[in-house]
């Protein structure tokens, strides 16, 4: 038997069923709180974003505003996408999510204590064995 590490490896590497993942959520009846809760995660985005953005660790000129400006706009159609329109195909899931990643990663950036803005991109490594 392998290593907790290794079974992680598997489960990572195998292919998603995203239409299956959708029909065991709507079969538990879970599919609309899963929506909220991701939902949530956007007005989550957005209010840190408007904290990060008037602290004096955020953004220290007009174009890193409106990089955090956009970031909070998308954050919030982010909640109102999820939170209104049906369950997303799995292409708009993944642009979704990129678009998230990619917005966290441009606010980071624009932050003028590179320390803070190297806390919002770090991803913890797993332990090695």
């Amino acid at each position: 038997m392998g290593s907790s590490a290794d079974l992680v490896k598997s489960w990572w590497r195998e292919p998603a069923d995203h239409h299956w993942l959708t029909h065991v959520l709507a079969s538990h009846s879970v599919l609309r709180w899963q929506r909220w809760v991701i939902g949530s995660g956007g007005i989550l985005l957005a209010i840190i974003g408007v904290t990060t953005a008037l602290s004096d660790a955020g953004p220290a000129d007009r174009f890193g505003l409106a990089v955090f400006g956009i970031v909070i706009a998308g954050a919030l159609l982010w909640a109102l996408r999820w939170w209104l329109l049906p369950w997303p195909s799995t292409t708009e899931s993944l642009t979704l999510f990129a678009a998230a990643d990619v917005g966290i990663t441009a606010c980071c950036l624009q932050d003028s204590d590179r320390v803070y803005g190297s806390l919002g991109s770090c991803n913890p490594a797993p332990p090695r064995t």
